[in-house]
């Protein structure tokens, strides 16, 4: 479990100190951002409910940057991260293990309860994801507008 966020990337096995470093250097030029969630979506294979947020141009130029900066590391099977395939999304649910009227359900209830939000894109982030757990490694905030 984790807080709200869109993922900008997925990789393995990744140098955790370069990687703080290269999200220090890409935070130091990159401002806040105006962020809507404004519609919903599933991914139907894994059963995943979520909100899309709106993209503009300069979204996406900031995930192919990145990408280019971490361009050492491991994405094998973490294609839908890479630029030209990325699917921006903040998760509402995971329903995998839960069985398929679980996933009708919650996305009966998202389809029906969700309000667009609006906020800002303030931070990049690394975390790392073992078996069954989530953490937090470093959070920075990126220059105010």
């Amino acid at each position: 479990k984790t807080r709200p966020h869109i993922a900008l990337g997925c990789f393995h096995d990744a140098n955790e100190e370069k990687c703080k470093r290269v999200l220090d250097d890409f935070a130091r030029k990159h401002r806040n951002m105006r962020a809507y969630l404004d519609s919903v979506g599933m991914f139907v294979d894994t059963k995943v409910v979520f909100a899309n947020p709106h993209m503009s141009q300069s979204m996406y130029d900031m995930h192919r940057e990145l990408h280019g900066m971490l361009s050492w590391c491991d994405t094998a099977d973490e294609e839908w991260y890479l630029p030209d395939c990325w699917a921006p999304h903040c998760t509402l649910a995971m329903t995998a293990g839960d069985g398929e009227e679980v996933f009708f359900k919650v996305s009966d209830l998202v389809l029906h309860e969700f309000h667009k939000l609006a906020g800002y894109y303030a931070e990049i982030g690394l975390v790392r994801i073992g078996a069954s757990t989530v953490e937090e490694v470093c959070t920075i905030s990126l220059l105010d507008k």
